[in-house]
This record gives C-alpha cells, sequence and structure tokens, in this order.
C-alpha cells in the first residue's frame, strides 16, 4: 500500500495574504491531487500544522482550508495529526482548529496517540507532545511506522539544528520508522539497527530560510518502506540575486530579492531602471532590494543618514528568519508590536 505524506501547510502565513494563499492552493489542485490520481494513491497522512497562527485562525482562510479538504480532497482519505500551530493552549492539544475538518466524512484528525491499519499496517498517528517527559508513558507498544508533529534533537531547522526536544534515542526505542511534520526542512536519517526519521518537509516554500530548497510532498510503500521525495513545481520561490546579475528567467511569478554589494551602491539610476524592467515580468510581489554592508576590510566610522534609515522596516525581516524558533507562547506579531513599543520609547534618547 502507497500513502502521500504532506505537512506543515500553515495556511495563514503572511496574514493570509492572497497571493501567497493562492500559491498554496496551486500546488495542491494542479500538482498533488492529480499526481495521486495519475498514481492510484488515495491516502493523504498530514503530519500537522495546517493552519499557521496559534490563537485564531482568518475566517477566509479557514473557509479555503474546509473547501480544500471537502472539495479538493473529496475523494482521498485524509489523516490529519494535530500540529503545535494548530493547538490553542502549550499543555494540551484537544482544543484545536481542526474540529471543523474532522466533521467531514474523508478526513479524521488525532488528537492523541492512536493505533491506525493501513492496509496490513498496524501504524501510530501521533500528534504534538506537550509535556517531552510523557513520552514512555504515551507510547506503549512498539510500531513500524510512527506519523507525528515531532520535535527531536539534532535535526535541520533550516540554519541550524535543534536543540530541544525528544532525543533520537527515545524515537527509535519506540518505532522502527518515523515520519514526522514541524522542520521545514527535508532530512532523513538511518541508524544502526535500521530505524529511520524522516522530516517530510513544508511542501513549499514559506520564508527565506527555504531559499534554494526543494520543496514538496513524499509518497511512501508501507510494504517495502520505500520512501520517495516529490518536489513541488508550481508553487512561488524565494529567489534571490547579488546585482548585478540576475537571471530574468527566475523573475515571473517568484518572489525576488536583489542584494547589492557596496561598490555598486552609487549606481543608482541603474538599479532603478534593473527592477523597473524586472517588475514589468510580473514576480509574485514588487522587487525587493537591499544595500548590503561594506566589507569589514573596508570599514572605516561611518554616518548614517536617519533619512535613508528605517528600522522598524527590518523587525518584520527579522522576525520571518526566526519564527520557526520562537517559543509556541509568542507570535510574530506581538514580538513585532513589543520591539516598536522599545523603539518609540526610546528613539528620542541620545547617548
Amino acid at each position: 500500500m502507497k500513502v502521500a505524506l504532506i505537512a506543515d501547510t500553515h495556511f495563514g502565513t503572511k496574514k493570509s495574504d492572497k497571493t501567497f494563499q493562492d500559491s498554496q492552493l496551486r500546488f495542491f489542485n494542479e500538482q498533488f491531487v492529480p499526481e495521486l490520481k495519475e498514481k492510484n494513491i488515495d491516502t493523504v497522512i498530514v503530519c500537522g500544522d495546517i493552519f499557521d497562527t496559534r490563537q485564531t485562525v482568518n475566517v477566509q482562510t479557514e473557509n479555503v482550508v474546509i473547501n480544500l479538504f471537502k472539495e479538493t480532497f473529496k475523494d482521498l482519505n485524509v489523516h490529519v495529526v494535530v500540529g503545535n500551530h494548530d493547538i490553542f493552549h502549550t499543555n494540551t492539544t484537544e482544543i484545536n482548529s481542526l474540529k471543523a475538518l474532522d466533521l467531514l466524512p474523508n478526513v479524521t484528525v488525532y488528537e492523541k496517540p492512536t493505533e491506525v491499519m493501513l492496509g496490513k499496517e498496524k501504524v501510530l498517528m501521533l500528534p504534538w507532545i506537550t509535556d517531552y517527559n510523557d513520552f514512555q508513558s504515551l507510547i506503549l507498544d512498539n510500531y513500524r511506522y510512527a506519523f507525528a508533529h515531532l520535535d527531536i534533537v539534532g535535526f535541520d531547522m533550516g540554519g541550524r539544528l535543534s536543540d530541544n526536544g525528544l532525543t533520537i534515542k527515545d524515537v527509535v526505542s519506540k518505532f522502527e520508522h518515523t515520519y514526522t511534520g514541524h522542520y521545514h526542512h527535508r532530512s532523513h536519517r538511518e541508524f544502526q539497527d535500521g530505524q529511520t526519521i524522516t522530516y517530510i518537509g513544508s511542501p513549499y516554500q514559506i520564508t527565506r530560510i527555504d531559499k534554494n530548497c526543494e520543496r514538496g510532498y513524499g509518497i511512501l510503500d508501507l510494504d517495502t518502506n520505500t520512501y520517495t521525495n516529490c518536489n513541488n513545481t508550481v508553487s512561488m520561490k524565494f529567489n534571490i540575486f547579488t546585482y548585478p546579475n540576475v537571471d530574468r528567467n527566475r523573475i515571473t511569478g517568484q518572489i525576488v530579492d536583489i542584494h547589492v554589494p557596496y561598490e555598486y551602491q552609487s549606481d543608482t539610476k541603474k538599479i532603478y531602471l534593473l527592477v523597473r524592467e524586472l517588475d514589468a515580468l510580473q514576480p509574485a510581489y514588487p522587487v525587493n532590494t537591499f544595500n548590503d554592508p561594506r566589507p569589514e576590510t573596508d570599514q572605516t566610522d561611518i554616518e548614517i543618514e536617519s533619512s535613508n534609515f528605517n528600522l522598524l522596516s527590518l523587525f518584520p525581516k527579522y522576525l520571518e528568519q526566526i519564527e520557526d524558533s520562537l517559543p509556541d507562547k509568542i507570535t510574530v506579531d506581538e514580538l513585532n508590536t513589543e520591539l516598536v513599543n522599545l523603539y518609540n520609547m526610546f528613539k528620542g534618547i541620545e547617548s
């Protein structure tokens, strides 16, 4: 029996931005479901974090997701484990944003560890664990397969290795093959006694940390434990260039950043004309430009023109990059508000 695996869809990200949402849906409508039909696969496992915002779900986003599972996925049997972004409280998975999906006849949502038969295999559906100390008492049996949403120490979070969560020893002591969501970067490890841990990764690029990284879904053959990554070919990507080298074939429909090295920053007219040319190629959003700092070997005292330096604009870009490492209780919007308040409090004080 073959099943399709996805994780970390994060609907509602970017404050439910319509352009980004359309790109998310394009993956499911134009690639994911048609390819599953071609492969005669009718079972999908979603390993957590369907929604992005923990405390509230945008009504429009909720309707889009319900329609996706009700209509687009109508011919599929869908199993969903609750992720940490799907829950309201940090100490329980029972209050979550997936209740409406569980009412659909083709969808089953798992709020607690649950044994399920897939073909001839008895597998474990394992939602987010709110207290790692409970792991051994929650998992009383051993399983060949677990489908989960887990924090596991030592795996790539996208730029750095995780240092919090379950240990690899904990996980492989209970499961022969673990397929999990939570970290958006794909990774796979095999261990001495044949156990494996696989992070499925998100279906599409969500932040600039994802640049140059393939995203998509996986196909798992439960009979042979053969796992195949299938790359997303339709959603927009973060394409980052260093001026003046720009690939014009990678502009249309994409998110485009241009970094301008210090030695080129006086070419203001050329940069302006380039950006105007690229915007005419219809990227997903207007082209972003960033002035890179002067190389350290060439630095002297630098006077910053306050009129050209907007610290407030840097806060969201920085928070976007560290979003996945924030504690569950803190949202990007809350942290940005606090930074803005601090900025306003101290902006008139000179040392």
